[in-house]
């Protein structure tokens, strides 16, 4: 039983593991903060970016989708690190349809594109400006809440492990030696 609920943990995380694309691996020559360009997004327009972080909202309009996204910094493989603080919100548009059933709210995913315009919305009743990046390049985590869910149970998991009696030893049968 123990042996099977650590396999099982371990496909689990290992399902999560995979390498980014080549799409989302080169890193853009400057490496621009959102902070940075959203003091003055029409200063960096045309400038290409490599952002991450959580989807927050997924809107499809005619020819395009538009995913507005809460950025937190990259990690090494280029994924974000979610579990930080966030220095705000960009928008990564697609020029497709993106279906917000696979693209849902609180799923990690990566961009690489240009700065393209800028877009005021509401945030509550926060007027907030937006950078909208053209997406030339993108990686949606392969396991979306479930990697989240794996996490958050994980120690759990390891604790019921750890409380498991250790197996029982086999006795020799009656009157053989041993």
């Amino acid at each position: 039983m123990k042996t099977t609920l650590l396999v099982l943990l371990a496909a689990l995380l290992a399902a999560c593991a995979s390498k980014p694309p080549p799409a989302i691996a080169k890193i853009p020559p400057q490496d621009l903060s959102l902070t940075q360009v959203r003091i003055d997004i029409d200063r960096y327009l045309g400038s290409e970016v490599r952002w991450g972080g959580i989807i927050s909202k997924v809107e499809n309009k005619t020819d395009r989708t538009w995913i507005e996204i809460v950025r937190h910094e990259l990690g090494a493989d280029g994924r974000p690190l979610t579990g930080g603080k966030s220095d705000g919100r960009f928008v990564a548009s697609f020029g497709k349809f993106v279906d917000p059933l696979v693209y849902e709210t609180g799923r990690s995913l990566t961009v690489v594109g240009a700065i393209e315009a800028k877009t005021s919305r509401p945030i509550g009743e926060f007027e907030y400006q937006f950078p909208i990046v053209a997406v030339e390049g993108s990686f949606l985590s392969c396991c979306g809440s479930l990697s989240a869910a794996v996490l958050l149970l994980q120690p759990l998991a390891l604790s019921f492990l750890a409380s498991l009696p250790a197996s029982p030893q086999k006795k020799p049968p009656f009157g053989s030696r041993s």
